[in-house]
């Protein structure tokens, strides 16, 4: 399932995403100039493992 959201940032802090579920997801970041226009682009692979509840 995809789902959609926009985030715009200009803080310049890590992108910290939290409370995902467990499985595969992937992540579009685009980075854009004032105007929108879509200056570079990444989409990143990952696995949220299963928590075990053991640290």
């Amino acid at each position: 399932m995809d789902a959609a959201w926009h985030r715009a940032d200009g803080s310049g802090e890590p992108l910290i995403i939290q409370a995902l579920p467990p499985g595969p997801h992937k992540v579009w970041i685009g980075l854009a100039d004032p105007t929108h226009k879509i200056l570079d682009q990444k989409t990143v692979n990952f696995v949220v493992p299963v928590h075990s509840g053991h640290h």
